[in-house]
């Protein structure tokens, strides 16, 4: 299997603690490891897997989920957020580790009758404020995704890198190096062009994708 993988990193600087203000009725919520069912259940209702094992996954390497609920009690509107612990970026084989006072925010969902009224800012406001300080904020988008680029400009982040890999199979990535802007990455070798996966190596990739 040949994949070619690119990625636009952005970043949001600390920023006020005014949140965005939601609709009468919707709250935000932070979902947690006892409602992985829940979690899934969203996801399979809006065509997406909701794999239970990988979601698990997430909260055990410490990853956040919140969430927009409406005023009937279903989700319009989540995301996932890691603060203060790292970033793996499976595709390149990059562990950013991400400090304090940083959060990286990943796979932002509304639903469809729901875009355009603002609530990927209450989320991206809501990520950055968690900790009752405000805390630098990175995403990174599949530059095909051209709604998912404008939106994270709508939310007054900004490019920090193109990235791109080549991945092989499992074992092989051919990778540009990292640039300087980027958090500090910490595995798996990242200044090497091509990796090579030992069995280690690949086993530790394995149990790091989420």
């Amino acid at each position: 299997m040949i994949e070619l993988h690119t990625r636009v990193v952005f970043w949001r600087p600390p920023k006020s603690l005014d949140a965005t203000a939601l609709a009468d009725g919707e709250r935000l919520v932070e979902l947690r490891h006892d409602a992985i069912e829940r979690i899934s259940r969203n996801y399979r209702q809006q065509g997406m897997r909701g794999d239970v094992a990988r979601i698990a996954r997430r909260f055990e390497l410490g990853a956040r989920f919140f969430a927009i609920e409406g005023d009937d009690g279903g989700l319009v509107a989540w995301t996932w957020v890691l603060v203060g612990v790292p970033r793996y970026l499976d595709e390149f084989g990059w562990l950013f580790e991400l400090e304090e006072d940083q959060a990286w925010g990943r796979d932002a969902f509304v639903i469809p009758s729901r875009r355009g009224s603002r609530l990927l800012l209450a989320l991206a406001d809501a990520a950055a404020v968690m900790e009752a300080r405000p805390l630098q904020l990175f995403s990174d988008v599949d530059p095909a995704n051209t709604a998912s680029m404008r939106a994270h400009l709508a939310l007054g982040l900004r490019p920090l890198a193109k990235i791109r890999a080549l991945a092989i199979g499992d074992r092989l990535v051919i990778r540009q190096r990292p640039s300087s802007a980027l958090p500090r990455i910490e595995q798996v070798r990242p200044h090497r062009r091509l990796l090579w996966r030992s069995d280690r190596e690949l086993g530790w990739h394995r149990a790091n994708i989420a």
